[in-house]
């Protein structure tokens, strides 16, 4: 964050003398010199990211440490040791050369990077420390969401509340955050909270997605149809 802040400044103020700026020596505007010269600039380089690589040992806690910081990866991964690349901005976890997770490098002391979704079957398992759980702290949720836990708390008591809030993080987990996004929207809407009610408009969502779409000239509404209103029926005397 604080190097991002950094950059942002300088950012704007190059763009401040680009624009405004006067060059002592010919007076004319940085602006002006600019273009002259910009024919004979070449291309810069593809942008690089620099950094070291390291093997790693997850804890029992699902973590790697790396500068005292801690990075979690999910639970399968404990007492694993894993390739690690540690740059100035990310730290990408990998497994047989795929990526397991990536994480914004920390520079805060004390302030360890844990994914709320890394911790979900052990939350399941013991609901009581989603209170106490550092993930749950550090996790960011959606309106709708915070709307869910809501209602959630306001129906169940709290264990059996933050148990079906776990599991709609679980939909959430295996399904995106978009499609998630959506499903949840309508399904509050309905009134349905549960993680079974969401995961079922999810569902539906992707059926609509995946099929066939069917023109305006195709609705019934709009079908030319050929109906005959009279009939010859002189054929059929011969059998009265």
């Amino acid at each position: 964050t604080l190097f991002r802040s950094l950059n942002d400044y300088l950012w704007r103020e190059c763009l401040h003398l680009l624009t405004e700026g006067i060059d002592k020596k010919t007076g004319k505007s940085n602006k002006q010199l600019l273009s002259e010269i910009s024919p004979q600039l070449t291309k810069l380089p593809a942008p690089r990211e620099w950094g070291t690589w390291a093997e790693l040992v997850v804890d029992k806690f699902q973590c790697l440490q790396w500068s005292s910081y801690r990075y979690s990866v999910p639970e399968k991964y404990v007492g694993a040791k894993l390739k690690t690349h540690i740059s100035a901005s990310t730290v990408t976890v990998y497994d047989a050369g795929d990526i397991v997770v990536q994480h914004r490098r920390r520079y805060i002391e004390n302030d360890d990077s844990l994914f709320l979704d890394h911790y979900l079957d052990q939350l399941l398992q013991k609901p009581t420390a989603i209170a106490f759980s550092k993930a749950v702290k550090q996790a960011s949720f959606s309106e709708n969401l915070y709307e869910l836990k809501s209602r959630l708390r306001s129906k169940y008591e709290t264990k059996a509340a933050d148990i079906e809030f776990i599991k709609a993080l679980m939909v959430r987990r295996r399904f995106g955050r978009r499609d998630f996004e959506d499903a949840l929207e309508i399904a509050l809407n309905f009134g349905g909270i549960t993680a079974n009610a969401i995961e079922a408009v999810v569902k539906q969502l992707l059926i609509a997605q995946t099929s066939p779409q069917i023109s305006i000239s195709q609705l019934p509404e709009n079908c030319s149809i050929n109906i005959e209103h009279h009939f010859d029926l002189s054929q059929y005397d011969s059998l009265i």
